[in-house]
């Protein structure tokens, strides 16, 4: 059996898995060949001794490395506006389940479609029904984009500084892990003794040109405050500056004169 044989019959057996507990979805293709989760997703949760049933329709695109990374979910009638107050991709209309490394993390906990369903949809859905019912939200207010992302991270990192998250990034969007190195949290411990270990978990759950897209938008974030140190330039990826340097060497191509 095919590679792509083998991950279309797991992606039918974690539908089945789905179907018998959201019996109104359906799989099926897009005009690009691939794999959607389409219909209505009906649930009832309670949270604080109030409990909210609704349904919404939506569709999931599943992607080419699935299970690896989770799907896309979109909101398909409409009822959650797309902007970033509500957490939806205005350009696309995806939603926000979470920073992108939480949504991946808890995805890597079963990494089926179930439980993203349950556990990460249905979440979702649940949060934007209790405020339109009860005008809060149920689980607290998340930041949207960049600041929302270093939020996560300072969490994660369990640090306070703003760019002390930017060089812990900076080793992982750079890929350039070195344990004998001190940790750029000022700890004054060597990174193996100190984030180390949790640097080298996390690194499995996404490639390098994601934690450095994340670096680049917390990093304009910040530089937009006019709040950046002394040595702004350590907290700036070899990629980048590699990327700036070969820049200024490409030679500029002179224009041919007509009739040459």
């Amino acid at each position: 059996m095919s590679t792509d044989e083998n991950k279309d019959k797991l992606i039918m057996e974690h539908f089945n898995q789905l179907q018998s507990v959201f019996s109104d979805l359906r799989l099926d293709k897009n005009g690009k060949g691939k794999f959607i989760v389409a219909g209505n997703l009906s649930f009832t949760c309670s949270h604080d001794g109030k409990t909210i049933k609704d349904d919404y329709d939506i569709e999931m695109l599943i992607p080419d490395d699935y299970p690896q990374r989770p799907p896309t979910v979109k909101e398909t009638a409409s009822r959650i506006p797309r902007d970033k107050d509500n957490h939806v991709y205005p350009s696309d209309g995806t939603l926000c389940l979470g920073a992108p490394l939480a949504a991946k993390r808890t995805f890597a906990q079963e990494r089926n479609l179930l439980w993203f369903a349950r556990e990460q949809v249905v979440r979702f859905l649940f949060s934007h029904s209790y405020k339109r019912e009860y005008g809060i939200m149920p689980f607290g207010k998340l930041t949207h984009g960049p600041e929302g992302i270093m939020e996560y991270y300072k969490e994660l990192f369990s640090v306070q500084d703003d760019w002390h998250v930017l060089g812990l990034l900076k080793i992982l969007a750079d890929d350039n892990y070195r344990g004998h190195t001190l940790c750029p949290c000022d700890s004054g411990q060597k990174l193996r003794y100190c984030h180390g270990d949790l640097l080298r978990e996390i690194k499995e759950y996404q490639k390098p040109t994601d934690f450095l897209t994340e670096h680049l938008s917390i990093f304009k974030f910040l530089d937009g405050k006019n709040n950046a140190p002394d040595n702004v330039g350590e907290y700036i990826p070899q990629k980048v500056l590699k990327y700036k340097k070969n820049r200024k060497r490409k030679p500029i191509l002179k224009r041919r004169k007509s009739g040459k």
